[in-house]
């Protein structure tokens, strides 16, 4: 929970009705002997920097007492020394000269509603885009979500810069508004990185459940809740499952014994809650994919091809045998100049873990300011605890360990060494350290009906996110094609199942290298929507992988152009066809 964001309920009228508020309307509103408690309690909580929202019904309705709390939250706040921001959603209907220029002098961050700009006062209205602190809500109603693109463009015209999207949750959305919505988003997504400008406040607090926040929100009576669902009507008789106390009573629970996500899985109809977390992680998938374009460009360093296992299906192939590693001062150069433009860093090989220097090249990427530093691995040198502290201490803050067999058999096979064990171990050991685990699995002709078998180990390893990528025929793989490339219609039923496990749990799970038309219903977990800005260094080549990979990499057959996700899939490998040709691709029209 959130202890440093107090939701305040100032009153539960309103002046509209509208369908799609989940809000209870009720003729209450709150005290100011009551709100001044609630102020005391929220800041004499630990945390230097506070957020009090001021919410409704519609809190303009009780604008003097609006004014009231702000003025006592503020000077109770210099007293604790402690900083205070203010956000304050409404419908604007009610706003006027005196209104805006309270809200604008106290600096509070003013919540619009998109919906209900037509109905604005419009000499208002045309102060309100370039209004110093605000925000716009866009709902989303599954028969409108068609034009959720061109009126947020729209919107962005007028002179709006921060957005906040609101799918309607708790209401059940057709499979084909879903896809819509899918689309429209990616249009959405698109504009946003040519426009750096633009803000999603969905990047800046995310609740345990869609649409309501993890934290301490006050009710008109003074009643403290651990969550601002009991504002709906939907959960109204959860109240007392999440209520921690009273503002009038010291003895304040720190949390309940309930998990807000378990309630709404116990007391939801399941076809509403399917159709509103299938409607979330599109939601959430769409803001990763602009944090990931956006924050972290990172540079990716193939600091040599020497490796301690010998796969069977790996795209470097021979080239440990005749291309020489990089010099400690070749990788420490091209650090340098990465850093120019990254703020990511990834070590790759061949085996970069192997190297005598890899400690010593991670500290230098530290004392560079990256702020990622990730090693791409598979995992042996991390069954020593030892070197797993030490890599921790130079600065290695990722690990994408790579596992490809759930037996050691399988794993041993494919390697061609006895990895499984070490690797094994490696994960064990840095999951007890704390560190993140991202892991990546090639999908070959020998494991791909294990795929969900390893998804059960994943989860049981407690991986933060894993990868099904299927095999690049490049290197060796293009060597031993036929025994280690599958045909790819056989494998995606595999994939699903094995995506299916990690999303039951809870894991960030992806599928790489396989188009869209094959992996319908799972369009979200497709991994190329998601992987950052990366520019390549390999041996005396410089190249940018967002680009190389779609255009050189990869290939679409002559059907694709009629395909609904043209514009974003990158088809196959371009190897793969010359063997197998496009058959399997079918368009979705």
């Amino acid at each position: 929970m959130d202890k440093n964001y107090l939701t305040l309920i100032l009153t539960l009228k309103c002046n509209l009705a509208c369908h799609f508020c989940p809000v209870k309307k009720k003729n209450v509103s709150l005290d100011f002997k009551t709100a001044k408690r609630a102020v005391d309690f929220f800041l004499s909580l630990k945390g230097k920097r506070k957020t009090i929202k001021l919410f409704g019904g519609e809190p303009l309705l009780e604008f003097d007492l609006l004014k009231k709390i702000v003025i006592y939250a503020k000077l109770k706040a210099r007293d604790l020394k402690k900083q205070i921001n203010f956000i304050l959603p409404t419908n604007g209907i009610i706003l006027d000269n005196e209104k805006l220029y309270f809200l604008r002098d106290q600096e509070i961050e003013l919540v619009l509603s998109a919906h209900h700009l037509k109905n604005i006062n419009k000499n208002i209205l045309g102060h309100l885009a370039h209004f110093p602190r605000i925000c716009l809500n866009m709902d989303i109603l599954p028969k409108k979500v068609g034009i959720l693109f061109p009126e947020f463009v729209r919107f962005y015209q007028k002179g709006f810069l921060k957005f906040n999207l609101l799918p309607a949750y708790y209401t059940v959305w057709s499979n084909k508004e879903v896809e819509t919505l899918d689309r429209q988003l990616e249009k959405v997504g698109n504009f946003f990185c040519q426009h750096p400008e633009i803000h999603f406040a969905n990047m800046d607090l995310i609740g345990e459940i869609p649409l309501y926040n993890s934290c301490y929100t006050v009710d008109p009576q003074g009643n403290i809740f651990s969550s601002n669902i009991i504002l709906s009507k939907h959960f109204e008789k959860f109240k007392s499952l999440v209520l921690l106390g009273s503002v009038k009573d010291q003895n304040i629970k720190e949390r309940t014994k309930t998990s807000l996500k378990q309630l709404v899985k116990n007391k939801l109809n399941k076809r509403i809650l399917n159709s509103t977390f299938k409607v979330d992680h599109i939601l959430n998938q769409f803001i990763e994919i602009l944090e990931n374009r956006r924050s972290i460009k990172r540079a990716d360093i193939k600091v040599g091809y020497s490796c301690n296992n010998h796969c069977r299906f790996c795209v470097q192939g021979r080239k440990r045998e005749v291309l020489p590693d990089m010099t400690t001062e070749e990788v420490k150069k091209i650090l340098k100049k990465a850093r120019k433009k990254c703020r990511g860093i990834v070590f790759t090989g061949g085996e970069p873990t192997i190297r005598k220097d890899i400690l010593e090249l991670a500290d230098y990427a530290k004392s560079l300011g990256f702020e990622r530093i990730q090693v791409q691995t598979n995992g042996r040198m991390f069954a020593y605890k030892k070197f797993c502290r030490e890599a921790i201490k130079a600065g290695v803050n990722e690990f994408g360990l790579a596992l490809h067999g759930h037996i050691p058999e399988l794993q041993n096979y494919l390697t061609c060494s006895e990895s499984f064990d070490e690797t094994i171990q490696g994960f064990i050991n840095l999951k007890e350290l704390g560190q993140p685990i991202y892991t990546n699995t090639v999908i070959t002709k020998s494991n791909y009906r294990h795929l969900p078998e390893l998804a059960h180990l994943f989860v049981s390893l407690k991986v933060d996110q894993f990868q099904f990528a299927f095999v690049h025929p490049l290197g060796s793989a293009q060597d031993n094609f036929f025994s280690v490339v599958p045909r790819m219609s056989l494998v995606v039923p595999y994939v699903k199942r094995g995506l299916d496990i990690g999303i039951e749990k809870g894991l960030k799970v992806m599928t790489e290298a396989i188009p869209y038309c094959l992996m319908r219903g799972y369009e979200q977990y497709i991994a190329e929507r998601l992987i950052p800005s990366t520019e390549i260094y390999e041996l005396d080549l410089k190249m940018e992988f967002d680009q190389i990979r779609p255009s050189l990499a990869k290939i679409k057959g002559s059907n694709c152009i009629q395909c609904r996700y043209n514009h974003i899939c990158e088809g196959t490998w371009r190897e793969y066809p010359e063997k197998f040709s496009f058959s399997e691709f079918i368009p979705i029209t």
